[in-house]
């Protein structure tokens, strides 16, 4: 729906098993927020 909408989203689903991306089944790991954090810091360069 975001995407319709034309919103830009990040997707990490490809990270869901690697190692302390996720902290429990609903929660960003460590490992997460670094991808999060480069993520945002693209999204502004642009």
């Amino acid at each position: 729906m975001i995407q319709e909408k034309g919103f830009t989203v990040a997707d990490f689903s490809d990270k869901e098993y690697e190692k302390y991306f996720l902290k429990d089944i609903m929660h960003i790991g460590w490992k997460g927020w670094v991808y999060v954090n480069q993520s945002l810091v693209q999204f502004h360069e642009k």
